[in-house]
């Protein structure tokens, strides 16, 4: 097996034990469907059937996928690693903003017995008193804005990337796809507005998935450069 970033594990794809498309499965699906119209059996039988055709395909081609569970592993901590520096950063904001407030209500209350003119004291103190409020809620909603999340895009023209970094992503994609004309490919990755981070290459093939490559990490471009 093979491990990336500690979490990221490699394994070939585990198939079931029962075979399901004996003549015993097939004829007790279309029974079912013709007397009752239960689909359930048949809709298991092609979904075992597109299993076990994407086990052969990625075998023959020398590609384990990663592990379904580490991926959703990875892709928790991931999140919560790059959301926690936008957490500290709006607790600082805030803070020094409301430091700074305080700090200028009580310069402003000084100024207010040293000089006769109170009027123009508590003007200037209440006004750029409102201006630290304005920052800090400023702060507030740039720290909401900032929260990464997992999307999927479509793996063709539209998805834009140097291909120098990323030729052994293409061309495994290519190279299945020769296999199971009917995959479908997606680009699974770590977004916020124009900012991306982490993605991997997934295959859709019978209603599954199967995530094939990831790079973007220094760790990812050594392990899958072929």
């Amino acid at each position: 097996m093979e491990v990336l970033a500690g979490i990221l594990v490699r394994e070939e794809i585990q198939l079931p034990e029962r075979d399901l498309s004996t003549e015993f499965y097939q004829e007790t699906a279309r029974n079912a469907a013709a007397l009752f119209g239960y689909s359930a059996i048949a809709d298991r039988i092609q979904k075992d059937r597109h299993l076990r055709e994407a086990a052969e395909v990625l075998a023959d081609l020398e590609i384990v996928p990663y592990s379904k569970t580490t991926v959703e592993q990875y892709k928790t901590k991931k999140l919560e690693e790059i959301n926690h520096p936008v957490d500290m950063h709006e607790s600082m904001c805030l803070g020094g903003v409301l430091l700074g407030a305080l700090l200028l209500f009580g310069f402003g209350g000084v100024l207010s017995f040293t000089f006769e003119n109170h009027f123009i004291n508590t003007y200037l103190t209440w006004g750029v008193g409102i201006g630290f409020l304005t920052i800090a809620f400023s702060c507030l909603a740039f720290g909401e804005s900032r929260n990464y999340e997992w999307i999927r895009l479509p793996f063709d023209a539209t998805y834009k990337e140097d291909l120098s970094k990323t030729a052994f992503v293409v061309d495994t994609a290519v190279r299945v796809a020769s296999r199971l004309p009917e995959a479908k490919f997606f680009i699974e990755e770590l977004r916020l507005h124009e900012s991306v981070s982490d993605p991997f290459l997934v295959l859709e093939y019978g209603g599954q998935d199967f995530y094939l490559e990831v790079w973007g990490e220094k760790d990812f471009e050594l392990n899958n450069r072929r």
